[in-house]
């Protein structure tokens, strides 16, 4: 009944405002003059761009009440998140898995998957300035896992004063605790920032009532650092780096209550180090030059213990133990032409990627606990024509060498239309993706009395194109308000989809088994009024492949599922000093199918559910105090269930885990 009166009050809320007039994007620029990077061949006012860039502004992360990238990807209506206690979260993006989303910090890949997605829990947003978000395969510029887009996290880079420093503080009622701080010097052609993150999460007793509960509690700890010098005022050099531990604790069921309680419990280390070295170097209206080099570690530790109720001790127990350790390395170079009055611009550049892992479930034979490795190099080149003011094509292309699958090509195509004295865009993109297996499908052996899981050295790249196109136009009255209104679709299609299959009784493998497809459209209205409200909606209807609809012709291709996305910030006060911010997203039931233990058809569908946040947020001293509350989650969600029962297992999946209910939070924000 709440969660139902909760949801209603929002829906009236947000239509209200919006019949009071538009608002702003949360994923899109503010300014006309905003310049993006991302996919780009050199920095591009965003409204040039022949490919869209949806960008996440420091103002509305920080209106939001939001500390992690999970948290503030939730609100985006093309990107679905999943979490699992011990994993962490993932995400898909018009359908299209985490495995083919390639994250990026300031343009360097983020290296670290588990399960084949990078955990975003684990990525701190504070000293985060803007997140440009490209969908659809960018494997021309980025390689191996960009064929379903790019999310690229930028850094602050320059300050407004010779020293800056601010410390914020968030506590939640469901345990989350977080502290981070920031301080800057910036001095003639020298900058220095650096930047810390506590987080601590103790879950308060859930439903369960027992000593397991559906959340674990974790502790995460990260610092990071950015020195930034410009030689000339065309060159600087960069370097950046930072470190994360992370510890989760699984609690285990007590045992043999009657006599010497004991349980088993697990804890999972996680510790993530990168350091990065750039140097750019430009030409203005002539061309501009790129270089970079990333070094990256990734470990994960799982110790098992025994617990004891009494006398309340745990002790390690031999041989249940499970590391992993990786290391990546990435090198990339760029050189692009930026000439306004050309017709013709072009651009190239070289990359490498390498990397290694170790781990007790990795194996080239039967034999785990070796060292796997590979190396993929990639060529790239792009080409840029403006026929006319208003038409822009480009097109690239790839060529990938891979240590162990050879090499291919990769193309794309894009153009955009621009008519005079109207503000009016149109874009359509033709882009092919490439992604190669991974070293844990590859290698990955798990086999004991309960588990048979494997990789497989045979599997091949998957291939991919994406199909999108977008229209969109803008109205605008002087300084009162601005309205702009885009309608898109896509469509993606993956052949020899790397998936986990069943190869018998309880044995699995990783093979080239799936053809996956999704398709959809989607609506979006946002603008701003007076520069007090703020108003955003945003639609999508996503098609998902039925993989069993080739082998039975009753089952439709495509499963239907929508999304439901809206925004609304009211500044009270001017300049911002007291505001008010509403967001809310529908995800809508997704059916499935699947073969039962009597070999019949069924169909299932995962549950749709309603997450729902409202904050209010102040400021004083001119905004050196800030104080923000609010409420998380207020429908209450919690899990959903979903149930499957196949021929060889019983009730697959059963409950999933999504949200930890219904929370609300304080923060507070120092500024120096």
């Amino acid at each position: 009944m709440f969660r139902t009166w909760a949801v209603t009050v929002c829906t009236l809320i947000f239509y209200c405002s919006l019949s009071g007039q538009s608002s702003v994007d949360s994923a899109r620029t503010e300014e006309l003059s905003q310049v993006v990077v991302t996919a780009q061949m050199v920095p591009t006012n965003i409204r040039q761009t022949v490919n869209t860039v949806k960008v996440i502004d420091r103002v509305t992360i920080e209106s939001r009440g939001v500390t992690t990238l999970t948290e503030l990807l939730q609100a985006e209506s093309n990107i679905r998140i999943t979490q699992d206690a011990v994993l962490g979260s993932s995400m898909s993006v018009n359908g299209i898995s985490g495995q083919n989303v390639k994250i990026l910090l300031d343009g360097i890949p983020v290296a670290g998957r588990l399960g084949g997605n990078i955990d975003m829990s684990q990525i701190p947003l504070t000293d985060i300035q803007r997140i440009e978000i490209v969908e659809g395969a960018q494997s021309v510029i980025y390689g191996s896992d960009a064929s379903g887009g790019v999310i690229n996290l930028i850094t602050q880079r320059s300050l407004l004063k010779p020293i800056q420093a601010k410390v914020n503080t968030i506590y939640e009622s469901n345990g989350f605790k977080t502290l981070n701080g920031q301080i800057g010097f910036q001095r003639k052609k020298f900058t220095l920032n650096l930047s810390s993150n506590l987080q601590k999460f103790e879950p308060a007793p859930d439903s369960i009532g027992q000593r397991a509960q559906y959340w674990n509690p974790k502790d995460q700890w990260a610092l990071r650092g950015s020195a930034r010098y410009f030689v000339t005022e065309n060159t600087e050099i960069r370097i950046t780096g930072g470190t994360l531990n992370e510890k989760i604790t699984d609690l285990g069921e007590l045992r043999r209550l009657q006599f010497k309680p004991y349980a088993f419990d697990d804890i999972y280390l996680t510790n993530r180090k990168d350091g990065n070295f750039f140097i750019q170097t430009s030409k203005p209206k002539k061309w501009l030059s790129q270089a970079s080099l990333r070094l990256s570690s990734y470990d994960r530790v799982d110790n098992a213990y025994r617990y004891e109720l009494e006398p309340d001790t745990s002790a390690l127990i031999p041989m249940l133990q499970d590391t992993n350790l990786s290391s990546a390395m990435n090198a990339r170079w760029i050189w692009a032409t930026d000439r306004p009055s050309s017709k013709w611009n072009l651009m190239g550049g070289a990359e490498l990627n390498t990397e290694s892992a170790t781990g007790s479930r990795l194996a080239t034979g039967l034999e785990t606990g070796q060292k796997v490795s590979y190396y993929e190099s990639g060529l790239f080149g792009s080409l840029r024509y403006n026929p006319t003011k208003n038409i822009a094509l480009q097109g690239g292309m790839r060529w990938v060498k891979h240590q162990n699958f050879g090499s291919a090509f990769v193309p794309s195509l894009w153009a955009s239309y621009r008519p005079d004295q109207r503000p009016l865009a149109i874009k359509a993109s033709a882009s092919y993706g490439y992604r190669s297996p991974s070293l844990e499908e590859l290698y990955f052996r798990f086999v004991d009395i309960n588990h048979f899981v494997i990789g497989n050295q045979t599997l091949q790249p998957e291939k991919s194109i994406n199909l999108k196109s977008e229209v969109s136009y803008t109205l605008k009255s002087a300084d009162k308000w601005t309205l702009d209104i885009s309608g898109s679709a896509f469509y993606n299609d993956i052949d020899n989809r790397i998936i986990l299959a069943n190869i018998g009784d309880i044995k699995f493998q990783y093979l080239n088994l799936e053809k996956w497809k999704s398709l959809g459209l989607a609506l979006n209205a946002t603008g701003t009024w007076r520069d007090r409200w703020m108003v955003k909606t945003s639609f999508q209807r996503s098609g998902f492949y039925n993989t069993l609809s080739t082998t039975n012709s009753d089952i439709p291709t495509f499963g239907w599922s929508i999304d439901w996305a809206n925004e609304v910030t009211y500044h009270i006060l001017a300049d911002q000093k007291l505001s008010i911010n509403i967001w809310h997203k529908f995800t809508g039931a997704t059916p499935y199918f699947f073969i039962d233990k009597e070999g019949e058809t069924v169909q299932t569908t995962f549950p749709g559910w309603n997450l729902l946040n409202a904050s209010i947020k102040s400021s004083f001293f001119n905004k050196k105090l800030s104080l923000q509350a609010g409420v998380k989650n207020i429908a209450n969600v919690r899990t959903l269930d979903f149930s499957i029962n196949t021929a060889n297992h019983t009730e697959l999946g059963n409950q999933q885990n999504v949200l930890w209910g219904r929370t609300w939070f304080v923060g507070a924000t120092v500024s120096l």
